[in-house]
């Protein structure tokens, strides 16, 4: 469903990018053979993956919790790793909704 989605939007995409761009010259030459190699690769995906997605589809559904065996050092490593990225994602959430005191917090944090 998601794939065929996804096909509609990018056809609908290049004909409202043609009449877009009309006006404007068109749409180059070499943007029209990169768009149909992106297509071909994108076609080759296709194939690749719904035989895929078709066997899993007949799989029984669950979630199981299989830890990566992976050293302690690593896991808090990744740890550490995703608090830097929380406080980052923080850190831009406030500056795109452009508090008066991100300033301070950003800082704070950093």
């Amino acid at each position: 469903m998601f794939l065929l989605a996804e096909v509609v939007i990018t056809l609908a995409d290049f004909v409202t990018e043609d009449r877009v761009r009309k006006p404007l010259g068109g749409v180059y030459a070499g943007e029209r053979v990169t768009h149909a190699v992106m297509g071909l690769a994108y076609g080759a995906v296709l194939a690749m993956i719904i035989p895929i997605l078709w066997r899993w589809w007949s799989m029984p559904s669950g979630l199981v919790a299989d830890p990566a065996d992976l050293p302690v050092c690593f896991r808090y490593l990744m740890i550490l790793m995703a608090i830097g990225v929380s406080a980052s994602g923080f850190r831009d959430l406030l500056a795109s909704l452009e508090l008066h005191h991100a300033q301070q917090l950003r800082l704070a944090i950093f």
